[in-house]
């Protein structure tokens, strides 16, 4: 019976991320072609990221107050009608409002990983949180071949969202094959009340119990890997076009390699975790090591010259963001009891948002004052406090044994 449930979450995951993929790159030049200037298109983008840094830890924390299959339908059904709304309104003002609702209820793949966790023992959660994250990965990079086609249609834009807000509807239906998710407070009777007030106050104890003493390393090591990793991902298209003169063309077989080596890493996690660190309990000494490699391959791109040298840098540094998105996001849902899966992994999310929504001001700010290479080589900084950080833990646990 789980492993139908398994292969569920897997079809929610890659749906989910293939209905967004279809929208993603078209989204800036329909803005475009409504009259945004490049500002007011990195605005809109920044506040999706900025919103979720507000409403991870609040969805997180309601899919631990109520069954969790009942949060995932509820915040499904409003991304479909945003996606729906995006492609029949042509107010941009209109649209920043919906993108606010739509990083606010937006948190599929983190209510997936929390189910994995509900149902699943300890000894599967790496194997099969890679794959959700895989299958994710691959929807998310075969969207864009589809949506690249439905663009060149009439009305393509309004096409794609149309389809996007349908492949929601039936990861709904999908979604209601999964079994209930009883949390610990419908277990009180006291506690089953609809009351929106004791449900709010819940959420906000379930945040305020968060034990920030033990926990927040964890948070920094998700923070830094996603700071890094966005730094270089949201400069890599300008670099590669001001450096090396890339047609957008060559650019998309460029990333479509970069996906294929995230694919191809995620899916071979469980295997790098059972030959490197099967005798390491808590997956520190692999986020360390992976922060390493990331700096390695940062550091070397402030001496590439020719394109070949860059391709083989990006080998590694996709490499290691890939297994720090998995193993940050595995060693936050490992140290929280079974009741606070949803309350963590939400902050955990939060967390990249955070980076997500600084990295658009703060590449900004660099590639103004030095140079869009500045900009993508600056991943090393966060990657070599990631390094530092993971060491100082594990010579603060040696010191413990």
């Amino acid at each position: 019976m789980l492993e139908k449930y398994k292969n569920i979450i897997y079809t929610i995951a890659f749906l989910d991320l293939f209905a967004v993929g279809l929208i993603t790159p078209l989204f800036g030049n329909h803005l475009r072609e409504l009259g945004a200037s490049n500002f007011v298109v990195g605005i809109i983008a920044s506040a999706y990221s900025g919103i979720q840094v507000i409403s991870g830890p609040l969805i997180g924390s309601w899919s631990d107050v109520r069954d969790r299959k009942v949060v995932l339908k509820v915040t499904l059904l409003f991304c479909a009608l945003a996606y729906l709304s995006l492609g029949l309104f042509s107010s941009i003002f209109l649209i920043f409002l919906v993108r606010l609702l739509l990083g606010f209820m937006k948190h599929t793949q983190g209510l997936c990983k929390a189910m994995v966790s509900d149902l699943f023992p300890h000894e599967r959660r790496a194997e099969l949180l890679s794959r959700t994250a895989v299958l994710g990965t691959i929807g998310f990079n075969l969207g864009p071949l589809f949506g690249g086609f439905i663009s060149e249609l009439p009305n393509g834009f309004t096409l794609a969202c149309s389809l996007t807000f349908l492949l929601f509807l039936l990861n709904i239906f999908i979604c209601s094959l999964l079994p209930s998710f009883e949390s610990t407070s419908d277990k009180d009777p006291q506690a089953k009340t609809t009351d929106l007030k004791r449900e709010l106050l819940k959420i906000g104890t379930n945040i305020k119990e968060i034990d920030w003493s033990e926990s927040w390393h964890l948070f920094a090591m998700r923070f830094l890997s996603g700071i890094a990793t966005a730094l270089f991902f949201y400069n890599q298209t300008f670099y590669m076009k001001d450096f090396f003169n890339l047609s957008q063309r060559h650019i998309g077989y460029v990333m479509s390699f970069s996906g294929a080596i995230q694919t191809t890493t995620v899916f071979s996690l469980s295997y790098i975790n059972r030959m490197f660190y099967k005798d390491e309990p808590d997956g520190v000494k692999c986020i360390s090591h992976f922060f390493l490699l990331m700096s390695v391959a940062s550091f070397l791109l402030c001496f590439v010259s020719e394109f070949k040298y860059f391709l083989l840098c990006i080998i590694p540094f996709v490499i290691s963001s890939s297994v720090l998105r998995i193993s940050t996001t595995q060693i936050v849902l490992e140290k929280c009891g079974k009741d606070r899966v949803g309350t963590y992994g939400g902050v955990s999310y939060s967390v990249v948002s955070v980076a997500k929504f600084i990295t658009p001001t703060l590449s900004g700010i660099v590639s103004d004052s030095l140079s869009n290479q500045a900009s993508i080589v600056l991943s090393f900084i966060p990657a070599l406090s990631g390094v530092i950080l993971t060491s100082t833990v594990l010579k603060w646990k040696t010191k413990q044994l």
